[in-house]
């Protein structure tokens, strides 16, 4: 039975690759016969899912059906497939009596895309039925090229609202910016979901003469043509509309000043850059400004060179200067931690110690803030707050402290702080202390980590060895290479690492005489100790 299995497996295998027996295309071939009209379209939808060369004669055979609903469906079919064959059919049905069979059919012709056919497609706009102009607009789009721009620019004036809904968004993905001034002249459209199509589009040609237009936009007695038209202002990234664009800040609509600030973030310049600094006050605006900015920096620190990130640091720590609300100065600081992974706010540092003694703010927010500034000045403050009661004061710390030493240069003043903590706080609280010693490469500190080496608490013993291996311990070398037959992994290999980075000629022999030994050992560790000896 094992053939069986096989054979089973081998179905299976080539269902899931699309494989399929030749024998389920003919029943679907001869289902096109079955009297039920709603079956035979589903059957041409079937159809429509396989490569047009196996199914191209049933197709073409839907397209003479007795009924208009699967003759409209074979035409979306032969679209889909992009069937050349059946254009001159397509052709022919753009007179069908049936709306829905005209509509299918413009529909398919511009899916094929076929030489020749735009002037009978720009005829479909003349139909007395609102759907198939719809389909001609939407054919007339997709075969695409100059002569097709200025019939759809003429059904921006359709009376059917929806006709001239599609024909502006359509424009306005064609780029072609012959369109923007008729546009512009339906900006008073009746319809608001046209004036949002035609503000949406005003934006996606880019062009500064829709301004005036979409700044009128702004006030808008609708809220989608309003969101559209400040969308749109965004993406032309134009000053001029910056100060019209603020106006809409206190909007008692929630979307409107969200959809500001990031309109502000896509518009260059000190105004732009400003009004986003003052939507920090805002508990509204706060976290998208917030957002906007250190985005608008991100991008300078990767080009280059327009300065931006240095001038958005630099007006952070003015309105930090300036910020009495918690939540503000909260936020800016925030604000200026994040910008500080990919650009210096060592600037900031001085705005951020004033807050810090003022009491503006959450001293955690500012607390790592400062650090992240890697600022000579900020070392003594910090490490005076180390012996702060709050536990989370003193958390905030050490994460700041962190962050200062990657910026910065090892300083010893920090050692004799973080030893006299060492024994006093919690126990989240040692394992980061530990490794600001090791990080301080203060040789002081050695004598301290050395009796962590047995400590009860693997991860205490972890950090100890990490931290004597930054600082380096040619004394505290037999301690180490006693680890290396710990049963920690982890341990072995900080264990060897530390070892070898202290090397002596008593620690390279005594790694030899390990590797001759025949009792189990981590010969591993030992020879990584011994290359980084050697």
């Amino acid at each position: 039975m094992r053939w069986v299995a096989r054979l089973v497996l081998v179905v299976l295998a080539l269902s899931s690759l699309g494989f399929e027996w030749e024998g389920r295309l003919t029943r679907l071939r001869r289902e096109l016969t079955d009297p039920d009209p709603a079956r035979r379209r589903e059957v041409v939808q079937l159809l429509s899912s396989y490569p047009a060369a196996e199914v191209r004669e049933p197709l073409l055979a839907a397209l003479e059906d007795e009924d208009a609903g699967v003759r409209a469906e074979a035409a979306e079919a032969v679209g889909r497939v992009r069937m050349n064959e059946a254009v001159p059919r397509l052709l022919d049905w753009l007179d069908d009596p049936d709306a829905d069979v005209r509509a299918a059919a413009a529909r398919a012709l511009g899916q094929i895309g076929a030489d020749g056919t735009v002037p009978q497609l720009v005829r479909v706009l003349g139909d007395a039925h609102g759907e198939v102009r719809r389909a001609g607009v939407e054919a007339l789009a997709a075969v695409g090229g100059d002569e097709v721009v200025v019939p759809l620019l003429g059904r921006l004036d359709d009376v059917d609202g929806r006709v001239r809904t599609l024909a502006a968004q359509l424009l306005g993905n064609m780029g072609d910016l012959r369109a923007v001034v008729p546009l512009v002249g339906r900006a008073r459209d009746d319809a608001p979901e046209v004036r949002a199509a035609v503000y949406s589009a005003l934006g996606d040609l880019g062009d500064d003469r829709a301004v005036p237009a979409l700044v009128q936009g702004l006030r808008d007695d609708a809220p989608e043509p309003r969101l559209a038209a400040v969308g749109a202002l965004g993406r032309l990234g134009s000053e001029e509309a910056v100060r019209p664009l603020v106006a809409l800040m206190t909007s008692p609509d929630p979307r409107l000043p969200r959809a500001v600030t990031a309109a502000l973030g896509q518009i260059g310049g000190e105004l732009a850059r400003g009004s986003l600094v003052e939507a920090l006050q805002e508990p509204r605006t706060r976290a998208m400004a917030a957002q906007t900015l250190v985005e608008r920096a991100r991008r300078s620190a990767r080009t280059g060179g327009d300065g931006e990130s240095d001038q958005i640091t630099l007006a952070l720590a003015a309105a930090l200067d300036q910020a009495d609300e918690p939540g503000h100065a909260t936020q800016i600081a925030r604000t200026l931690l994040e910008v500080s992974s990919f650009h210096s706010i060592e600037p900031a540092a001085p705005a951020l110690l004033a807050a810090l003694r003022e009491g503006r703010g959450e001293p955690p927010a500012a607390l790592r803030a400062l650090g992240a500034t890697g600022s000579p000045d900020a070392l003594v403050p910090l490490l005076e707050r180390l012996r702060a009661e709050e536990v989370h004061i003193r958390l905030a710390v050490l994460e700041a402290l962190r962050r200062y030493f990657e910026k910065a240069e090892p300083d010893g003043r920090a050692a004799d702080p973080l030893l006299a903590v060492l024994g006093h706080v919690t126990e989240p609280e040692r394992q980061p202390v530990i490794g600001l010693l090791g990080r301080v490469g203060a040789r002081r500190s050695l004598p301290t980590l050395r009796t962590l080496l047995s400590h009860r608490d693997p991860e205490l013993r972890l950090a100890a060895v990490r931290a004597i291996g930054d600082i380096g311990d040619p004394d505290g070398a037999p301690a180490l290479l006693a680890l290396l037959d710990d049963t920690d992994g982890r341990l072995r290999f900080e264990a060897a690492r530390a070892a070898g980075a202290a090397a002596s000629a008593e620690v390279v022999r005594d790694l030899l005489a390990r590797l001759r030994r025949r009792e189990p050992t981590d010969r591993h560790a030992a020879l990584m100790a011994l290359a980084r000896a050697l």
